[in-house]
């Protein structure tokens, strides 16, 4: 249950302040057909607050008190019910509700449905309106109907209604959504939903998965996305086809981004437990990512991203790929932005420049776009920009538990009587932890599904491919390599003056800056000689370099070492390697770093270039910027 379903006064929508784009019952006009083409006999009209609330009628007053009781919350008994109906009205009739000067059909709900409290305290809408113009942006609002007094009493309506033959099942197809039983789930209504299963109904063709449709302003609480899960479960347990309908998950995939994304990512486990394709395309030849794209939902999207192919997020449909779909979107927007919305909340360009955003971190194809894309290649360098920053998260993450360990035994081990200085603990504590590093949780931890703070980027992609190996050679090498935090991480390192005793009172200490540690290595062709060491951060920024040349990118920050320009970071991927424990240089795996890969050939003649990124742009780092000291 949703909220406490007491028995004592109900919340009329008079007194409550509803969610903001929300209507009140008053301000609906309830309608057996379209005004625009009613040929009713006898009409009942007033008007309330600017809209209309007219009532046609079909042969009889008695369907609009039926209507009204229902709608307002004013029928007091069963009783009620059975007298409007002996003297005439239609318990089947399904009003169809609108607001004044709409050009559009409304919505047609069963009675019912209309019965059903909401008791999501308004945060989800179960009963929607039509209204507005063609042109307008928003056309369809909630309705926060009043509780009915007491939770008996819509029972008592209920039961009644169907006492007295009302269809407990609802309309199917489209109009599925206006059905009893979803208006029961959206509502979060556990004694409507009983009293409905207690008719056995057939829950096929009821779109009774259907994740309910929100606002981008609403929000669901935890408790009802619990309980929806649960319900959900509930429901395929009853009848296993129910999550092999047709477009389920593209419905789903079309729902804003109200809902949290740990019920998105556990409304699609439930779906692949039961053997949902999550690649299957509607009658529309669109794929559920398809959906998700095209409609802003990028909680969706990044949900199902994680779980596809990198084909299958550039499979290509009649109408392009789904970041052609938003990229579409986006620039219909941005050019319709004179017309503005009332409200910014409303306002869905934001949604679709996450969307891009997500598409891009999970290896869209950019050149798969019919055209240049502005609005697409201004959220890539947001993710570009947003890289660095990301991976150091995601570097702290991974290390997190070894940093913890050997700082907890740093101050546990006894030392005594060993005479043993601070810094030889700190190395001990470091070693000793290194022996119990599980590597493969160290490595969970760069996804974005094991941890908050990880890396939002797939590895799949050459640049995912790149970036990922990369913080798995650090990581690596932080543990094992590392003497301790400080080595992992840099900073600054005092040093002795010249011609001063290390006793000395007055003596000076100079402060020297010592990057992060460098566990990468160029190979430049030296038979002896040292070489040319390097920091994940140079790797990344490489990596970064690659596309800001093949999609000529301007406004990529370098954000360390901006004094060098992009030199430091200038190097072929063949030639990159590292140093073993015996001082020799040993090339990394050929994959992901070798040039001969199918992307970096088509970079190859721009390898040598910066590419035109901006190397003096954005904050200098310092040598402990990229990753912060935990311990």
């Amino acid at each position: 249950m949703m909220a406490a379903e007491s028995s004592s006064s109900s919340d009329p929508s008079s007194s409550v302040a509803l969610p903001k784009h929300w209507v009140r019952p008053k301000q609906v006009g309830m309608y057996w057909r379209s005004p625009a083409r009613c040929q009713a006999t006898t009409s009942l009209r007033y008007w309330r607050s600017g809209f209309s609330s007219s009532l046609y009628h079909e042969g009889s007053l008695q369907n609009g008190q039926l209507w009204e009781g229902i709608l307002h919350r004013t029928l007091t008994s069963g009783q009620e019910v059975v007298q409007l109906v002996e003297h005439g009205a239609n318990l089947n009739r399904r009003p169809c509700l609108e607001l004044k000067g709409s050009q559009n059909e409304g919505y047609r709900y069963p009675l019912l449905a209309l019965c059903i409290d909401n008791m999501t305290s308004y945060t989800v809408p179960n009963i929607w309106a039509k209204g507005g113009k063609a042109e307008d942006e928003v056309d369809e609002f909630p309705i926060g109907l009043a509780r009915w007094p007491t939770v008996e009493l819509q029972e008592e309506i209920m039961r009644t209604l169907l006492e007295l033959g009302a269809d407990p099942r609802g309309p199917v197809g489209v109009s599925s959504l206006m059905s009893p039983m979803h208006v029961a789930i959206a509502s979060g209504n556990d004694r409507a939903l009983n009293i409905l299963l207690g008719r056995y109904i057939e829950l096929t063709g009821r779109e009774t998965l259907a994740v309910p449709r929100t606002l981008p302003t609403d929000q669901p609480t935890k408790a009802y996305d619990d309980w929806l899960l649960a319900t959900f479960h509930r429901n395929v347990t009853r009848d296993s086809a129910l999550a092999t309908e047709d477009d389920v998950l593209h419905l789903a995939a079309r729902t804003n981004n109200a809902f949290f994304q740990r019920f998105i990512d556990l409304f699609l486990n439930l779906m692949e437990t039961h053997q949902v394709d999550i690649t299957e395309k509607d009658e529309n030849g669109q794929t559920p990512l398809y959906c998700a794209a095209d409609s802003g939902s990028h909680r969706f999207a990044d949900a199902l991203c994680y779980r596809l192919a990198v084909a299958d997020i550039n499979v290509e449909t009649q109408h392009g790929t789904p970041l052609a779909a938003a990229a579409g979107k986006l620039e219909n927007y941005t050019a319709a932005a004179a017309r503005k919305l009332d409200d910014d909340a409303l306002n869905p360009i934001p949604c679709y420049k996450r969307t891009i955003q997500v598409l891009l971190r999970a290896g869209a194809d950019i050149s798969r776009l019919p055209a240049r894309s502005e609005v697409v290649l201004a959220e890539y360098v947001k993710v570009l920009n947003e890289l660095p920053n990301d991976v150091m998260s995601a570097i702290n993450a991974a290390l997190r538990p070894h940093r913890s360990f050997a700082a907890l035994l740093t101050h546990l081990l006894k030392l005594d009587p060993l005479a043993f200085g601070p810094q030889e603990a700190t190395f001990i504590a470091w070693r000793i932890s290194a022996l119990c590093w599980d590597e493969d949780k160290a490595y969970d931890a760069l996804s974005a599904y094991t941890s908050l703070s990880a890396v939002n980027l797939r590895a799949h992609s050459v640049l995912g491919g790149r970036v990922h190996a990369a913080m798995r050679h650090f990581i690596a090498s932080a543990v094992t390599r590392a003497t301790s935090n400080r080595e992992v991480v840099g900073g600054t390192l005092p040093v002795q003056q010249r011609n001063e005793a290390e006793d000395d009172q007055g003596a000076k200490r100079a402060k020297v800056a010592v990057p992060p540690m460098q566990c990468f290595a160029v190979d430049e062709g030296r038979q002896d000689g040292p070489h040319r060491r390097l920091g994940v951060r140079e790797v990344v920024h490489r990596a970064r370099l690659d596309k800001v040349a093949k999609h000529k990118l301007t406004g990529v920050e370098k954000g360390f070492n901006t004094h060098l320009g992009n030199q430091d970071c200038q190097f072929q991927w063949g030639q990159l390697g590292h140093i073993d424990g015996k001082g020799r240089f040993q090339p990394l795996a050929t994959e992901p770093f070798d040039d001969l890969d199918v992307e970096a050939s088509e970079e190859s003649d721009d390898d040598d270039d910066d590419g035109g990124a901006s190397g003096s742009g954005g904050a200098s780092g310092s040598g402990g910027d990229y990753v912060d000291i935990d311990v």
